[in-house]
């Protein structure tokens, strides 16, 4: 299985994660399941009306009552502090564990029926350890309780529910507490077995426990708590310098206008690492220089992900230093678009450094490697550029559950094209030229929609005989055809050419249950509204143009941590492989754990 499909599953792997409708809700929920399949159990075993009764008062006052009760206790007392555990979680769980009790009354119930005396007494004793498994498993894994609370949240629920049950069965003896008493710890001992496995996995694939990854990821997706996966992500990840690019236009030895163009990847989601990395730019030199800033998506993938917080705040720092200038250039040629098999390219020389965009629309796409925009600047220095800045325009995915892979075909378009669009822009006049800019926030979209909080910018650049725009949306790719239709609305404005550009911030992952895992722009929002606010944006910075001069400063951020490609490659095959071994582990120890209860259940009951 090559890379890019380990990345595309474990990406998905997230939506195996689920909401929980309100607490009142759960409560009901857990209600209805207990009364309605213990009712049925004891009508399976009895055949009679009795028994269906009796069903209703164990479903309601053997299962979920105690089961309400310890969620109680456990939040207030035993759980009390853990971020992930709170009362509606705890009801969750225990409305899980009333399922799967009920599961195996059911069980009892047809083999009691089948004639098998005391089915549905033996199905009690052995949900009770069902239960016990899982909620230790849930415990253990995900919350951050010390190993004494660990088991008393684990106890809880089934012990409430014992206590009540053994009234309803009236066998308090001393057989059947030791029968509970060595059934559960069975199902203790095969649990940590069964974790301790899984956890070793995860130290012979990355060198970081599955438990600690697996905690890690929970209070990212469900608490939105960075610190503990970014913990691991440290210690995966390896330094490297990173290229940056600045680009700064003045009027009258005023900056007002800044597009940075990062190789930091943003990702991998939500506040995780540096997936608002667009947005923190933004803010950051928007406050030391007081003027319009964007970050379009430079030519890198997942494997330039930074690894936490941390590191965001040590680019951002250096980014800031780099942000000094003092050459400008006061002339521009024309925009250049060139087009060679899949691929589009533009080119605008302000005097001798260049900016190219790169794209493949209307067909999908997905993140061109960091190794082209080297070559494609490697190949416009040869020509005779000084500077060449690549951005990977990011702006078409089709509605697919798959994730668009460049092709080596692909990528050799890309390269043909930007160099095309370079060789003959740098044959084009210079002229003086004029900028305008203009950033609009909108504020009836949101993240879970797929826009970012940096919003639209526009730079609209006019020299003389040719006005283009580049328009920056913070938003992760755009849905295939979004482009073409944002371009024609555009002409009706005088613009003649340019590119429609997203960050690919990835502040918007991780955040709908949706297969791809996030909303590329015009997905879920609406497009004639999205339409509007980039003509609104691209009508301001028209109505400001004035005549500008322009810098660029190309640096690189020194040592920041990565996650770089080896460990992408193994957090994805982990993320990836772990479902499949658990489902092994799982089948190679709670099946025979299940029938040593059993037959241990049965051996002691006849013997005592």
């Amino acid at each position: 299985m090559t890379r890019e499909s380990h990345v595309t599953r474990a990406i998905r792997h997230y939506r195996s994660l689920f909401t929980f409708p309100s607490h009142r809700a759960l409560l009901v929920l857990m209600l209805l399941i207990s009364i309605g399949g213990s009712s049925m159990a004891f009508l399976i075993a009895s055949r009679s009306p009795e028994g269906f009764y009796a069903g209703l008062i164990f479903g309601a006052m053997g299962l979920a009552l105690p089961s309400a009760l310890g969620d109680a206790i456990l939040r207030g007392a035993i759980a009390r502090g853990d971020e992930i555990f709170d009362l509606r979680r705890c009801t969750a769980l225990s409305t899980v564990s009333c399922a799967l009790w009920v599961a195996i009354l059911l069980v009892g119930g047809v083999s009691q029926a089948a004639g098998y005396h005391d089915g549905l007494f033996y199905a009690s004793i052995l949900g009770s350890c069902a239960v016990t498994a899982i909620r230790y498993l849930a415990f253990f894994t995900i919350s951050s309780l010390d190993e004494q609370r660990i088991l008393a949240s684990t106890i809880a629920q089934p012990l409430f529910c014992l206590m009540v049950d053994l009234t309803f069965w009236g066998r308090w003896g001393c057989s059947v507490f030791l029968v509970l008493f060595v059934a559960n710890l069975t199902s203790l001992i095969a649990t940590r077995i069964f974790t301790n496995l899984i956890d070793e996995y995860g130290k012979d694939v990355v060198g970081i426990g599955s438990i600690e990854l697996l905690r890690g990821f929970a209070y990212s997706w469900i608490e939105g708590i960075s610190s503990p996966l970014e913990a691991c992500f440290e210690r995966l990840g390896h330094n490297r310098d990173v290229h940056v690019a600045l680009i700064a236009f003045r009027d009258h030895e005023k900056i007002r206008a800044l597009m940075v163009v990062p190789a930091i990847h943003p990702g991998p989601f939500k506040n995780l690492g540096s997936s608002n990395f667009p947005y923190m730019i933004q803010k950051s030199l928007e406050k030391k220089f007081e003027c319009v800033v964007a970050a379009p998506h430079g030519t890198s993938g997942h494997e330039l992900n930074l690894t936490s917080q941390r590191q965001c705040i040590k680019a951002l720092k250096e980014i800031e230093d780099l942000a000094e200038f003092s050459s400008f250039t006061a002339t521009a040629t024309a925009l250049v678009r060139r087009e060679f098999g899949s691929a589009k390219a533009t080119c605008q020389f302000f005097g001798r450094d260049g900016l190219v965009t790169i794209t493949c629309a209307p067909k999908s796409m997905e993140d061109v490697p960091p190794e082209i925009g080297f070559e494609i600047a490697k190949r416009g220095m040869e020509l005779g550029a000084r500077t060449i800045v690549v951005i990977d325009a990011h702006n078409s995915i089709e509605a697919s559950k798959k994730t668009p892979m460049l092709s080596d075909r692909d990528l050799e378009d890309i390269r043909e094209a930007a160099s095309d669009a370079i060789a003959t822009a740098l044959r084009e006049p210079q002229t003086k030229f004029e900028v305008g800019v203009a950033k609009v926030i909108p504020q009836d979209f949101d993240l879970r929609q797929g826009m970012g909080n940096g919003g639209i910018v526009a730079f609209t650049v006019s020299t003389g005989k040719q006005t283009v725009a580049y328009v920056i949306i913070d938003g992760n790719n755009m849905i295939s055809g979004l482009r073409e239709r944002i371009f024609k609305s555009l002409k009706l404005l005088g613009i003649e050419e340019g590119e429609v550009l997203t960050t690919d911030t990835h502040a918007v992952n991780a955040l709908t249950l949706v297969e791809r895992g996030y909303h590329p722009i015009g997905e879920a929002l609406d497009k004639e509204k999205l339409i509007s606010y980039v003509k609104e944006a691209v009508r301001k910075a028209l109505a400001r143009m004035r005549t500008s001069e322009v810098s660029f400063k190309v640096g690189k951020v020194s040592g920041v941590k990565v996650i770089g490609k080896e460990g992408l490659d193994k957090l994805s095959l982990l993320v990836d492989s772990a479902f499949h071994i658990t489902k092994k582990y799982a089948a190679a120890i709670f099946v025979p754990t299940a029938l040593l209860i059993v037959t241990l259940s049965l051996l002691l009951l006849r013997e005592f």
